[in-house]
């Protein structure tokens, strides 16, 4: 179980939870619950790569609301479950300056054994040299082995996988600078067994004060190895940054 707090007096403009299980197989569902009702099912994940790590993704603008938000999952899977649950959510604050927000999202393996060493993620349509701030969500990181994360070929993390939020399961935050009107995410997997990088969020000051929502086509991974990462939206308004990861209450 997890809680997501959204500010008061402020609309909701987009949110999306993620679920990363681990040990997927064909036949498992899960289900979502949202403040103690069961809000939806999805018997298939969105995104599938090697060893059974999964994805799930449920947009959440609908059933969150403003104040505390409880949400946990219900895993139908006898061999694993998840390793965490994650919200990107952006809200509307019209006495901020405007902000951009790149979401990628997928599901890409790098492991030893398939020589998968290296995934990159492209952000198109950045601002150079603004102040930006980049997160990460990664799964299956080891403490110890050393991977590295790259931002426009410049080293921004070392060992970003290293199961600081529970066994598996990170979330890497850090100030960035793009260089060009497209950046570049590196993951490098380094002396990693396993790594999964599965949701990279960028936010920026904007050099506009124009508006769009665009939502990209997602690709599909069934049946997939290693499907690739990709674009989901592009947000440009004048909204404050949401962006909450939290941990399990104890």
């Amino acid at each position: 179980m997890q809680y997501f707090e959204l500010p008061p007096g402020e609309e909701l403009r987009y949110s999306r939870l993620y679920v990363p299980v681990w040990n997927y197989d064909s036949g498992d569902s899960i289900h979502l619950m949202v403040n103690g009702h069961e809000h939806s099912t999805k018997e298939e994940p969105d995104y599938v790569s090697a060893w059974g790590t999964a994805l799930y993704c449920f947009n959440a603008s609908t059933f969150l609301h403003a104040g505390l938000n409880e949400v946990s999952v219900l895993s139908e899977n006898p061999g694993g479950g998840p390793y965490g649950i994650t919200l990107a959510a952006v809200s509307e604050n019209s006495s901020t300056p405007p902000m951009r927000f790149w979401i990628n999202e997928g599901n890409y393996a790098l492991t030893y054994t398939n020589k998968k060493d290296r995934v990159t993620s492209t952000f198109k349509g950045t601002s150079p040299g603004k102040n930006s701030s980049l997160h990460v969500l990664l799964v299956a990181g080891t403490e110890g082995e050393k991977d590295e994360l790259y931002f426009d070929s410049e080293k921004i993390g070392s060992d970003v996988g290293r199961s600081s939020l529970g066994k598996y399961f990170d979330l890497y935050s850090i100030s960035v600078y793009p260089k060009d009107t497209e950046s570049i995410l590196c993951f490098e997997r380094g002396e990693e067994g396993y790594l999964h990088p599965c949701v990279a969020v960028l936010i920026s000051e904007s050099e506009s004060d124009s508006e769009f929502l665009k939502i990209h086509e997602q690709k599909t991974s069934k049946g997939g190895q290693v499907p690739f990462p990709v674009i989901i939206v592009c947000l440009l308004a004048f909204l404050a940054v949401f962006l909450r990861f939290r941990r399990k209450r104890v």
